[in-house]
């Protein structure tokens, strides 16, 4: 995702930026069981949008914390307001199970979001006209603060496989493989 900072906000306004693979990291080590909760529970998200072009997004049975092949954090997918209403099922199947493994799951979603939002974890950018900021959706959990007055963004998405594509030829050959 990109950022263009047309015109900062009369006050406040920062973008708080946190490595969410760090925080899941630090998940794993603090609280093992949260981090194995959201890296084996697969629950859906969604994004929706109304209007005049209305938009619905869908990720069916993806895990917050998601783990390549070799155990490594290869996504995190942590936005609160895109996540779907959990699912639960008698036979296990496509969704949570017990009332137990709905209070675990969400023990373990209010952990992950503690470590999300300690200031140690955050960076806070102010940003000035003409600033940008690319960022790894994979990876970089962004938000805004709250702002008064006018604040004018503009900002894109850019296709990771495209992109993935291009960078490709200026990496060292022993690391083409892990982008």
């Amino acid at each position: 995702q990109v950022f263009h900072c047309l015109r900062p906000a009369d006050e406040g306004g920062e973008t708080p930026l946190v490595d969410a693979f760090a925080a899941a990291e630090r998940l794993k080590d603090e609280y093992p069981s949260a981090f194995r909760i959201l890296s084996t529970t697969l629950i859906d998200h969604q994004y929706t949008v109304k209007g005049e072009k209305p938009l619905h997004a869908w990720a069916p049975a993806r895990s917050v914390i998601e783990l390549n092949d070799q155990g490594g954090i290869a996504q995190i997918r942590f936005n609160p307001y895109q996540r779907a209403p959990l699912r639960l099922s008698l036979d296990g199947e496509g969704g949570l199970s017990s009332p137990e493994d709905v209070t675990a799951f969400y023990e373990a979603y209010q952990a992950f979001c503690r470590i999300c939002v300690d200031p140690s974890m955050t960076i806070r950018m102010h940003l000035q006209p003409g600033t940008l900021i690319f960022m790894d959706n994979y990876r970089v959990l962004h938000a805004r603060a709250a702002f008064s007055g006018c604040r004018k963004m503009c900002g894109c998405y850019l296709s990771r496989d495209a992109l993935m594509a291009k960078a490709r030829p200026h990496v060292e050959e022993e690391k083409k493989l892990h982008i």
